[in-house]
């Protein structure tokens, strides 16, 4: 959307918008300046009366604003006269987003034909409509490319057009109590060049890891091209207009450097990816079944539910299938960066980036499965030494008030602390310098209250002991914790808490406080939901209206799989 002038859309007879949604209901990154714009548009009254249009929302139930940008996207192109081609398609990640795709894209080619009066191409019309790839068999090969592998992070800076700087990380500190089933981990990273470093808090960090080796090497195991070794640098070839000609979606790099650094190899493979699969199989079975999956549905929305396979565990099940590598370098999706709140404060820690994550373990298959580990917190864990290609998000609607005298809410429960811990590092940098210059401190900021939920005291209280330091230095009004299953004690969630506290909350809010959530769509939904009638109660404004004026902040995120 960043490359699109909006400008344009008065001259435009048809567009077609897909559009994401990001956190708590906003446009994505690449999405802010066109939904900005068109605000303004409505603003000025301009008209889209001669202009039609189409919107495919992605999102996932999972979030309490499912789809949220698409819908007020599709919302405000009717606001401003433009008529809706196609009824508002929502597409759901955790039912079968790629399918809906791919019913939609032919419903939307036939109806913009009938309606601009075209004569539509049956050819078009692809029977296979979901193999949407470029791969064909014999049409790609590998080259020896005379170069040497080019630099890592230089070339993720091309790929994902993002300005990426590289960091070391410097510590690794367990969080719960050694004996808990779960671990959440403080880590510590440095940046090379302090300078990239430009962050506030509440902003989040991106990194970029690696793909698991053991998958990795499953995988190379599986390439029957004996051809091409997999640590030869390569370059991918494609026959196009009867030449072969580079397919540079890639760099050069070797078999193993694209699966370790480039491709996404733990996410389930698409259906249009098991079609190519199927013909790749020798064994009937093998092959019916790999084509069943990617022609219905149902078979593979449960397939893939009940499995959640990454590409080794794939090619396990499917023996019979003789893995063209060619097929994985063009079609498999990138390696993407995952986000965490930052944890720090650049005021009280200059160089330096801290996160606070939970290690993702699970299994699938009613907890018979195979253990799966996140990508990235057991790449984290395994305390790389090598530099790690990092980038900042801004969340300029996650920001400590600017007005140091505010009120200051957070909630937050289990690792939705963590950018809590940037917002009180900030707090005392400041009460610290405002000392040092034997400036009056404390009484130019406002209270700053945390509510944190978790399950056990003595087991995953995080950052106890750094919180009771900042309250009884002053930094910190009051801390009020949630024990979801405190030994001989009914279970609290951070709701009640809040409840609890109603005349705080309401002082706060009559005073011109900010209320900032941080957790899970479910957890987020409950907060809400505490906070409604805590207000209402006290005939106080509404969330929404909170919400409206930048008083009330979500930092939401949803489930990581599905059992």
């Amino acid at each position: 959307m960043n490359d699109y002038d909006c400008k344009d859309l008065l001259s435009e007879t048809f567009v077609i918008i897909v559009a994401s949604t990001f956190g708590s209901g906003e446009p994505p990154d690449n999405g802010k300046v066109f939904w900005d714009t068109l605000k303004k548009m409505k603003e000025r009254k301009i008209s889209f009366k001669n202009l039609k249009y189409a919107v495919f929302a992605l999102g996932s139930s999972h979030y309490p604003h499912f789809c949220k940008f698409g819908k007020d996207v599709d919302r405000i192109f009717s606001e401003l006269g433009g008529e809706r081609l196609m009824p508002l398609e929502l597409s759901d990640e955790l039912r079968g987003q790629e399918h809906t795709f791919n019913k939609w894209l032919p419903d939307l080619y036939k109806t913009s034909c009938q309606d601009f009066r075209l004569e539509s191409v049956d050819e078009l019309l692809i029977p296979d409509m979901n193999v949407s790839s470029t791969w064909k068999k014999d049409h790609f090969r590998f080259e020896n490319a005379e170069n040497k592998e080019r630099n890592i992070i230089a070339e993720l800076t091309k790929l994902h057009n993002k300005k990426l700087f590289s960091m070391k990380i410097l510590s690794k500190t367990k969080l719960q109590a050694s004996y808990s089933d779960r671990q959440t981990l403080l880590i510590c990273l440095e940046a090379s060049d302090p300078s990239m470093l430009n962050y506030e808090p509440g902003d989040h960090i991106a990194i970029f890891p690696t793909n698991p080796s053991s998958v990795v090497n499953a995988v190379l195991r599986r390439i029957k091209k004996s051809e091409v070794n997999c640590d030869d640098v390569v370059q991918l070839e494609s026959f196009q207009g009867g030449a072969w000609k580079l397919f540079d979606r890639l760099p050069p790099a070797s078999l193993r450097t694209y699966l370790k650094n480039y491709l996404d190899i733990t996410t389930p493979p698409t259906s249009s990816l098991l079609y190519h699969l199927s013909e790749m199989a020798s064994n009937p079975w093998d092959k019916y079944r790999l084509k069943r999956l990617s022609e219905v549905t149902d078979d593979y929305q449960e397939w893939k539910s009940y499995k959640y396979p990454h590409l080794a565990e794939l090619l396990e099940e499917f023996p019979s299938i003789n893995l063209d590598p060619t097929l994985l370098v063009s079609e498999l999706p990138l390696l993407q960066p995952r986000y965490y709140s930052i944890s720090s404060s650049k005021l009280a820690n200059p160089n330096e980036v801290h996160i606070t994550v939970t290690l993702v373990s699970y299994r699938m298959q009613d907890n018979k499965g195979p253990v799966h580990q996140g990508v990235c917190t057991s790449y984290l864990n395994s305390f790389p030494t090598e530099e790690i290609a990092c980038s900042i998000r801004s969340a300029t609607r996650f920001r400590l008030p600017e007005d140091p005298m505010a009120p200051v809410i957070m909630v937050g429960a289990g690792s939705g602390i963590a950018p809590f811990r940037s917002f009180w590092q900030e707090r005392d940098a400041m009460i610290k310098k405002q000392q040092s210059e034997n400036r009056s401190s404390k009484q130019c900021f406002g209270a700053m209250y945390l509510f944190f939920g978790c399950r056990q005291s003595t087991v995953d209280n995080l950052y106890s002991e750094e919180l009771a330091t900042l309250v009884q230095e002053g930094v910190i009004t009051g801390v009020f914790t949630a024990f979801s299953r405190e030994p001989g004690l009914p279970k609290v969630y951070v709701q009640h808490r809040l409840k609890k506290q109603s005349k705080l909350v309401l002082d706060s809010v009559s005073e011109g406080g900010h209320i900032y959530v941080c957790g899970d769509a479910v957890m987020a939904a409950d907060v809400r939901s505490a906070f409604e009638s805590i207000l209402l109660d006290g005939n106080a404004i509404t969330i929404d209206k909170l919400q409206e004026n930048g008083h009330y902040h979500e930092d939401v995120f949803g489930i990581l799989h599905r059992k």
